[in-house]
C-alpha cells in the first residue's frame, strides 16, 4: 500500500470505494478479484451486503464503441444470468454494484484512453459503484490516479506463506523431498528464489521439484524451458499422440500471433477457434509434415495433456493459461530474429517488455537487443541486463554506470528498478560485482533516500551476504533503520542468521520485532533461543512477546512443543499456571515455554520496561491471564457507580490491548470486569474459565437461568402455605426474570450479583410479611425471626450463582447451595405447618453448616412458642452438644 505498509486485501475493499491493485505478472491480481466473488457468493463478505459483485475482463472493452454496462452484461450472460440489462441498469443506478475490472493493461493502445474515461466518468457521479481495477505494474501510467481513493500493490510470498504454500504440495512428493529440502536449493539459486515470491511461478517450482529428478535450473529463461519440456513431452505421456516438437511450434505460432494482434478486438488472450486453426494450418503445418485433418487432435492434445492451453466461452475462444507462458513462446518465436522482436518492442514497449527478458534470458548473444531497448527504456534494458547471458562487458559498464545515481528510485512504489538492481546485482562474482559494491557502499550514505533505495535493491538480491551487510549497517548507529527493517524483514530466512549474530552483540530488541514478523521456523528458533538465554532482560522479553503472538500461527504451536528443554531452561522464571488448564505437565516444552512467555512479559510490565508493542496481538491463552494478573497489581480502584470498575481498569490498561485486542469485544469487556475482581485466586478462576468456556468464553446469558430459579422457589413456598395466590406468585417471578434480564442487558456479570442481593431483598418484601401474618394469627414461630436465615440463604445463593455463571465456582459448590436453599424451603414451609419440632433441629443443622462452608454469615437466632408452655429458646450462636 502507500508509505509500504501491508494491508488485507478484503479490509482495503471494505475502507476505499475505489482502489488501483498493481502487481507483476502472476501475482494473484485476477485471482484476488475471484476470491473476492466467491466470498460474497458464500455470504463471508462483511460490510457489501446488499451489492452485486460482478468480475469483468477489461478486454471485452476492447471493441469499438463498447460500454461498461455491456461489458457488465456480457460477463453476467457467460455465468448464465440471462438478459440482465434491466438488472444490470438499475443495479448502476442505485450504485449497488460491486464492479472488478480485471485487466487494464490488456486492454489495446486504441481503446485505453476511451477505457479510462468511462471509468472516471463513473467515478465522478456521487454515490456511484463501487470498483476496483487491476494492472501490470510496469503497465500503469497512474491512468487513473485522480479517480480511486488509493493505489495498491499485491505483495511478494513472504517466505511464511511460500512454506505453507509448498505444505501442500509436500505429501505427494517422493520421498527424499520436504519442503526443507527446496528452500536450501532455492537459496542456493537467488533467479529462481526471486521467482518463488510469485504463486503463479511458485506453482510452477513446485511442480518441477516435484516432477524432476535433478536440480531445478539457475535462470528464468532455463526454468520456462523446463517447465514446457515437461509439460509437453513428460507429463502423461501414456496419451500423448504428437510429439513435444509438433505441439511447441504450434503454441509459438499461436503465442507470437496473439502476442502482437492490433485489431478491432484487441485481446491479446481470447483467440477465435477459426483463426486460431488458421494459423496453424497456414503457418505451422506446412513444416510439421501433418495433413488438415489433424489440425483438431493437435489442439485438443495441448489443451487436455498440458494444461498451456485452455477452451474459453464454451470452446469458441482459446487463450494461453497466463499471459506469461504467452511471452515465453512469443520469445521463443522470435529466438533468430533480433530485428524482429527490436521493430515489435519499439512499436509498443510495454506489451513486449516480458517477452525482451525472456529472449535475452535464452542462449542468444544480446549486446544489440540489450543496447536499442535501454536507449528506448533504460529501466526495460537494466532488466534485460539481469537476465541475459551473453552481453558486451563494456554495454554493461555504461548502463550500471547510469544507474550509480539513480539508487535513490529504487525506494518509490514501484519495484521495478529495485528488482532489475537486484537481479544484476546477484552476481557478485560476474558483471554484478560492482554494483553490488555500489549497493553496499550506498548504505552509508548520508541522504535517507539513497540508503532506503540501496536497502531495497539488496534485499532482491536473494544473497547471504546481502543479508549480512543489511544487518551490519542496521546495527550502526545513524542509519535509517526502518528503510534496513523493511529490506532484512523481506529477505526472511536469508536474513535469520545474521540477526541472531547480530542479537549476541547488540542485545538491543529491534532485531526481535525483525524475526517475529519473519516467523519462519529458523525465525522461531532464534527468538526461543532468545528466551532462555538469560533469566531477566529486554532482548528475552521482546522475544517473549513476539512468541506470545506467533504461538497462533499454523505450526508454530508443534515447534513449541517439539523443542528440547536443558536442565538451566527449567530453572528460569517462569508463571506456571498459565498453562494449566490446557497441560497439567508443566515442564512439558509448550507449557513451560508458554509459562516462561508470561514470566517475561509480567517482569517487563513490572520493571517499567512495557510499551506497547507496534504490532501483533497475543495468543489469547497467553494474553488473558497476563493481562488479568497485570491489572489485579494496579492500586485499588473506587467503586465507581455504573461502571464498577471497567471504565477505571479500561483507561488504566489501555497500554496492554494487545494482551486483549484478539478476543470478541463483549469477552474483552468481561475479561477487564474480571481483572478488578479480587477473589476468587487468579489461578483458578483463569483454570475454571479455560477448562470450562475456552479461554475466550464469557457468557453471561447463563444468569438469567439461577434468578429466575430462586424466585420460582420462594413464590412456590409461599403458594404452598396459602400466603398468595398462583397469579401474585406467577407475577413476582415473571417481574424478577424482567428484572434479572433487565440486569444481564444494561450491566455486566460482577454488578449482576449485587443486584441479585438487591432483588433478592425486594422478594423477600413481598412475600414474607404476608407470611409473617400468616404465623403471627396461628402462632407457630416468629415468621420475621425465621426470615433473617432465609434473607441469608439467598445472598449465598445469588452470589453463587453469579460466581457459578461467570466460571469462579465450580458447579459442586453451586449445587450444594442450591440444595441448602430448597431444604431450607421445605423446612420454612413444614415450620409454619406446626411441624416445628423435627424442623427446629433442621434448622439449627442447616444455620451451622452454612457457617461452617462460607463463615460470613451471621449466625441465625430461632425462637420456638408452645401454647401453654413457658417457651422453648435455641440460639446457634451459642448451638453445642446439649444446647438448644
Amino acid at each position: 500500500g502507500e508509505g509500504g505498509h501491508l494491508i488485507e486485501a478484503v479490509e482495503a475493499l471494505r475502507a476505499n470505494r475505489r482502489l488501483m491493485v498493481t502487481g507483476a505478472p502472476g501475482a494473484g491480481k485476477s485471482m484476488l478479484l475471484k476470491y473476492v466473488v466467491m466470498k460474497h457468493v458464500d455470504d463471508e463478505l462483511a460490510g457489501f451486503e446488499g451489492l452485486s459483485v460482478v468480475r469483468v475482463e477489461l478486454n471485452r472493452l476492447n471493441k469499438a464503441d463498447s460500454t461498461i454496462a455491456e461489458a457488465i452484461c456480457a460477463s453476467m450472460e457467460a455465468l448464465g444470468f440471462h438478459n440482465p440489462q434491466a438488472f444490470v441498469t438499475r443495479q448502476m443506478n442505485a450504485g449497488q454494484l460491486l464492479i472488478l475490472f480485471d485487466g487494464l493493461d490488456e486492454v489495446s493502445a486504441a481503446r485505453r484512453d476511451e477505457v479510462v474515461r468511462q471509468i472516471k466518468d463513473m467515478a465522478t457521479v456521487p454515490d456511484s459503484c463501487r470498483f476496483v481495477v487491476t494492472c501490470r505494474t510496469a503497465a500503469y501510467q497512474n491512468d487513473l490516479l485522480d479517480a480511486v481513493d488509493i493505489t495498491l500493490e499485491v505483495a511478494d510470498f513472504t517466505d511464511v506463506q511460500i512454506r505453507r504454500f509448498l505444505a501442500s504440495w509436500e505429501k505427494d512428493w517422493r520421498p527424499g523431498k520436504s519442503v526443507e529440502h527446496l528452500m536450501r536449493t532455492l537459496a542456493d539459486r537467488p533467479q529462481i528464489r526471486a521467482l518463488a515470491s510469485n504463486p503463479l511461478l511458485l506453482t510452477i517450482i513446485a511442480f518441477l521439484y516435484a516432477d524432476l529428478g535433478h536440480n531445478l535450473p539457475h535462470s528464468r529463461a532455463e526454468f520456462y524451458k523446463r517447465a514446457v519440456d515437461i509439460l509437453l513431452d513428460q507429463w502423461h505421456t501414456e496419451h500423448n499422440r504428437y510429439e513435444a516438437k509438433h505441439k511447441h511450434g504450434v503454441l509459438c505460432a499461436l503465442a507470437l500471433f496473439n502476442q502482437e494482434r492490433v485489431e478491432a478486438e484487441g485481446d491479446r488472450l481470447g483467440m477465435p477457434y477459426g483463426e486460431m486453426r488458421a494459423v496453424i494450418i497456414e503457418t505451422v503445418l506446412p513444416s510439421l509434415g501433418l495433413a488438415v485433418e489433424e489440425v483438431d487432435g493437435l489442439i485438443d492434445e495441448i489443451v487436455k495433456r498440458s494444461g498451456l492451453l485452455i477452451a474459453t466461452d464454451g470452446g469458441t475462444r482459446y487463450q494461453f493459461s497466463h499471459l506469461t507462458v504467452q511471452e515465453y513462446f512469443a520469445a521463443t518465436a522470435l529466438g533468430g530474429d533480433p530485428d524482429g522482436l527490436l521493430s515489435r518492442f519499439a512499436a509498443r514497449p510495454q506489451r513486449w517488455r516480458e517477452v525482451v527478458r525472456l529472449w535475452c534470458g535464452s542462449a542468444h548473444e544480446a549486446t544489440k537487443v540489450i543496447d536499442a531497448v535501454h536507449g528506448v527504456d533504460p529501466v526495460a534494458g537494466l532488466e534485460a541486463l539481469g537476465d541475459a547471458h551473453a552481453v558486451a562487458p563494456d554495454l554493461c559498464e555504461a548502463i550500471i554506470e547510469g544507474f550509480r545515481s539513480r539508487i535513490s528510485e529504487a525506494a518509490g512504489r514501484d519495484d521495478t528498478l529495485a528488482k532489475a538492481l537486484g537481479a544484476l546485482a546477484s552476481e557478485p562474482q560476474g558483471r554484478g560485482r560492482k554494483l553490488y559494491d555500489h549497493l553496499v557502499s550506498s548504505l552509508t550514505a548520508v541522504d535517507a533516500a539513497t540508503v532506503e533505495g540501496a536497502a531495497w535493491a539488496l534485499s532482491f538480491t536473494n544473497l547471504p551476504v546481502a543479508a549480512e551487510a543489511l544487518t551490519a549497517a542496521y546495527g550502526r548507529a545513524g542509519v535509517d533503520r526502518p528503510a534496513l527493517s523493511n529490506a532484512l524483514l523481506r529477505m526472511g530466512d536469508m536474513a535469520v542468521a545474521a540477526l541472531s549474530d547480530l542479537l549476541e552483540t547488540s542485545r538491543a530488541s529491534g532485531p526481535i520485532e525483525i524475526l517475529g514478523r519473519i516467523a519462519t521456523p529458523a525465525a522461531v528458533a532464534a527468538l526461543l533461543k532468545m528466551i532462555w538465554s538469560d533469566n531477566f532482560g529486554v532482548v528475552p522479553a521482546a522475544a517473549a512477546w513476539e512468541l506470545a503472538v506467533l504461538l497462533a500461527t499454523p505450526g508454530v504451536e508443534r515447534q513449541l512443543a517439539e523443542q528440547s528443554l536443558s536442565v538451566w531452561g527449567l530453572s528460569l522464571g517462569r508463571e506456571k499456571w498459565v498453562w494449566t488448564p490446557f497441560d497439567k505437565d508443566e515442564n512439558a516444552p509448550l507449557a513451560a515455554t508458554a509459562g516462561r512467555i508470561a514470566f517475561l512479559l509480567l517482569w517487563r510490565w513490572q520493571g517499567r520496561n512495557w510499551k506497547r508493542p507496534a504490532a501483533g496481538i497475543a495468543d489469547p491463552r497467553i494474553g488473558v491471564p497476563v493481562f488479568l494478573r497485570i491489572a489485579r497489581s494496579l492500586p485499588s480502584i473506587p467503586l465507581a457507580a455504573g461502571s464498577f470498575r471497567e471504565e477505571a481498569l479500561t483507561q488504566r490498561s489501555a497500554e496492554f490491548a494487545p494482551l486483549l485486542d484478539g478476543l470478541p469485544q463483549q469477552n474483552r469487556r468481561v475479561a477487564i470486569l474480571a481483572a478488578g475482581d479480587k477473589s476468587p485466586p487468579l489461578e483458578k478462576r483463569w483454570a475454571l474459565a479455560a477448562t470450562k468456556e475456552g479461554y475466550d468464553g464469557f457468557d453471561s446469558k447463563t444468569l438469567l437461568i439461577y434468578p429466575v430459579a430462586i424466585t420460582a422457589t420462594v413464590a412456590y413456598a409461599a403458594y404452598q402455605v396459602g400466603t398468595v395466590g398462583w397469579w401474585w406468585a406467577a407475577l413476582i417471578i415473571a417481574a424478577y426474570a424482567l428484572a434479572s434480564l433487565a440486569c444481564v442487558l444494561v450491566v455486566d456479570r460482577w454488578q449482576h450479583g449485587m443486584m441479585l442481593h438487591v432483588f433478592t431483598w425486594l422478594v423477600i418484601l413481598l412475600l414474607f410479611p404476608s407470611v409473617f401474618n400468616y404465623g403471627k394469627n396461628r402462632d407457630p414461630i416468629d415468621a420475621m425471626e425465621l426470615s433473617s436465615g432465609s434473607v441469608g440463604f439467598m445472598v449465598v445463593l445469588s452470589v453463587s450463582a453469579a460466581g457459578f455463571a461467570g466460571s469462579l465456582l465450580p458447579a459442586g459448590i453451586f449445587g450444594a447451595t442450591l440444595l441448602c436453599l430448597f431444604l431450607h424451603t421445605l423446612v420454612l414451609v413444614e415450620v409454619i405447618s406446626k411441624r416445628y419440632d423435627d424442623s427446629l433441629r433442621g434448622i439449627l443443622v442447616l444455620t451451622e453448616a452454612n457457617h461452617g462452608a462460607w463463615g460470613q454469615l451471621d449466625r441465625a437466632v430461632l425462637r420456638t412458642r408452645h401454647h401453654g408452655s413457658g417457651g422453648v429458646a435455641a440460639s446457634a450462636a451459642g448451638a453445642g452438644p446439649g444446647r438448644g
